[in-house]
């Protein structure tokens, strides 16, 4: 699935980091709640990103490899019933090191070494979706930073 909705809160972010941002920043989403997931995706587009919401792990790593070129990060829970957390990100990561997985959990501080070790950006399910979009402008700016 795609969000088509034409942004609007998050042109201020495309504005702020229009030197870096060439094109809308590509977004893998994978919720354990469908309902969530739809939307955070919805919410997301809004705020300038495109984003393919996945119902699971194994069908986000498919969203990636269909959209190869397209997309910038993948944010996906740590309690996916398909490919759970560290199993989804030692998979992926094995394949594509470089492509940031912002790994979204319940308790951060619990998360433990092992999400970090298999490279996962760890962030709070507690986070609004507004501080979460601005993460994501971060490094997504950042990310458009590297490849240039």
């Amino acid at each position: 699935m795609i969000a088509t909705d034409e942004p609007t809160i998050g042109k201020k972010h495309a504005l702020e980091f229009e030197c870096l941002v060439t094109r809308r920043p590509g977004l893998v989403l994978a919720m354990s709640d469908a309902e969530y997931c739809s939307n955070l995706a919805a919410f997301l587009n809004r705020q300038g990103f495109n984003v393919w919401a996945a119902s699971g792990g194994v069908e986000a790593i498919s969203a990636y490899l269909e959209r190869t070129g397209s997309v910038d990060l993948l944010l996906v829970d740590a309690d996916l019933p398909d490919l759970p957390g560290v199993s989804f990100l030692r998979r992926f990561k094995t394949h594509f090191p470089g492509v940031p997985c912002i790994l979204r959990v319940r308790n951060p501080e619990a998360a433990g070494g092992d999400l970090r070790t298999a490279g996962a950006i760890v962030v709070s399910a507690a986070l609004s979706p507004e501080a979460l979009a601005d993460y994501l402008w971060e490094l997504a700016a950042f990310e458009f930073l590297l490849e240039a």
